[in-house]
């Protein structure tokens, strides 16, 4: 799960001190905690990883352990916030190495500030998107 951005797009709301990923509109939980509970309903508590960078650790860590006591041990620190794409490679090398992962392993990324419902239609697209990937397809998500 990508948890770097700056959150300027939902400005004022959103700043740089407190990015999107960190609010929580409905009060229950945030953008981040609700893209950590939809891909747990998906996959093993081991297999959720999140990318952030320093400035984050510490709000990503506390809304981690506010739902599961060991996904603060699956933070991965960028060394410097250099946008989407070397996020998602560090995420891959980290993931490689210390996972130790065989090569047909299929990895699923997610952005930490979206909103996504229902969650049985979501859980079904990872699913049949699964066989794809493992086949040597690479999918994307979005909105029409």
């Amino acid at each position: 799960i990508l948890a770097g951005g700056s959150g300027t797009r939902l400005w004022p709301m959103s700043r740089s001190s407190k990015p999107k990923q960190f609010l929580k509109f409905d009060g229950k939980e945030s953008f981040l905690q609700k893209a950590v509970l939809r891909n747990l309903a998906c996959m093993e508590l081991d297999d959720v990883y999140v990318v952030t960078n320093q400035d984050y650790y510490h709000d990503v860590k506390k809304q981690l352990l506010e739902i599961h006591s060991t996904l603060a041990e699956n933070i991965i620190l960028e060394p410097a916030k250099r946008n989407t794409a070397p996020a998602i490679a560090l995420g891959f090398k980290y993931i490689e190495e210390k996972k130790a992962c065989p090569e047909d392993e299929v990895f699923f990324i997610s952005p930490a500030d979206h909103l996504i419902d229902p969650l049985d239609k979501y859980k079904n697209y990872l699913f049949s998107c699964e066989k794809l990937a493992k086949n040597g397809g690479i999918i994307t998500f979005g909105i029409r």
